[in-house]
């Protein structure tokens, strides 16, 4: 797992629960190799699984919600480190069909080794989306939390809805139908 998680996530706990946090979190799982992690590094996903589980534990939050507010988070700052991908997207669903084949494809160009999930995504009539996902990991509320701050940096009227299968998870996304109200 890339090391820009790991920075990621502490930055976003020492945001919304302080450095305090953080040193409490680093002391309770520390780096393997000791030190600071290095963005671009690459560590052990099952570090970083234990760190979100020492974290709910620590703030008495479940791992799930946890996992949808980083993915929040880390899709701002996303738009703030990669700006290039955003450049010429208007809406939520044109970033997110472009997903897989724009960002992770780039992605893999520029790291091979990098260990991405699988998305199919496939845009609907009427402006939606639906996603499949699947990873060998369990970061399905990540993914929701990423599509989630998707949606608000765009500002789209998208209403989400979460199908957990066995093996994938399917996030759909449909227009919200406040907006087929007309107001006179």
């Amino acid at each position: 797992m890339k090391g820009l998680l790991f920075t990621e996530l502490l930055a976003f706990v020492g945001d919304r629960w302080g450095d305090a946090t953080v040193d409490r979190l680093v002391r309770l799982e520390p780096h393997p190799a000791g030190g600071a992690y290095d963005p671009v590094g690459r560590y052990d996903a099952a570090h970083w699984l234990r760190l979100v589980s020492a974290l709910g534990i620590e703030t008495g939050t479940a791992e799930g919600a946890l996992l949808g507010a980083f993915g929040e988070h880390l899709f701002a700052r996303f738009a703030v480190l990669y700006p290039v991908f955003f450049a010429g997207i208007d809406s939520a669903a044109t970033f997110l069909s472009r997903l897989d084949t724009h960002v992770h494809d780039h992605v893999r160009r520029l790291h091979p080794d990098a260990e991405l999930p699988r998305l199919e995504v496939h845009t609907c009539p009427g402006g939606g989306i639906d996603i499949v996902y699947s990873s060998p990991r369990p970061l399905a509320d990540l993914a929701e939390g990423l599509i989630r701050g998707c949606v608000a940096r765009f500002a789209d009227p998208l209403v989400l809805e979460r199908h957990d299968g066995a093996s994938a998870v399917r996030f759909t996304l449909r227009r919200s139908r406040l907006n087929n109200v007309q107001v006179d």
